[in-house]
């Protein structure tokens, strides 16, 4: 029971650091993708 409960901890913390890496890499593309097309910009 308590080997589960690790590998249950583990499984967790995998998957909470795959989602920060796709998160970070989600709004490193909208940061470029909206500096790249002049969006609001009238001039």
């Amino acid at each position: 029971m308590e080997f589960i409960s690790q590998v249950f901890l583990i499984v967790i913390l995998v998957v909470n650091l795959f989602m920060l890496i796709f998160i970070y890499n989600f709004l490193q593309y909208i940061y470029l993708f909206i500096t790249y097309l002049p969006i609001g910009d009238t001039t």
